[in-house]
């Protein structure tokens, strides 16, 4: 990750009382505060079944192997399908 201090605004856009697509006033620059989430080394195993029903076996699936990131205060998004655990 660089330590540089670029940053990317992108405007937001907001329903008007009429119900059209608008463009937002407010300036993405007065975003400094808030709180900065950061994981390091996250790994995450499940238990799966495989096989047919009589040879069948559990095995363990690595399905997150050393993931790190960093969310600053502005837009983060957590996007997934339904059910995929995004709240949890």
């Amino acid at each position: 990750m660089s330590s540089n201090n670029d940053h990317v605004f992108i405007p937001m856009s907001q329903r008007d009382t009429n119900g059209l697509s608008g463009t937002t006033s407010n300036n993405l620059n007065t975003v400094t505060e808030g709180a900065v989430l950061s994981f390091h080394n996250i790994c995450y195993r499940v238990k799966v079944k495989s096989g047919f029903l009589l040879g069948r076996k559990t095995v363990e699936k690595e399905i997150l192997m050393n993931i790190s990131g960093i969310m600053r205060p502005g837009l983060n998004a957590i996007l997934g399908p339904t059910g995929g655990g995004k709240s949890s």
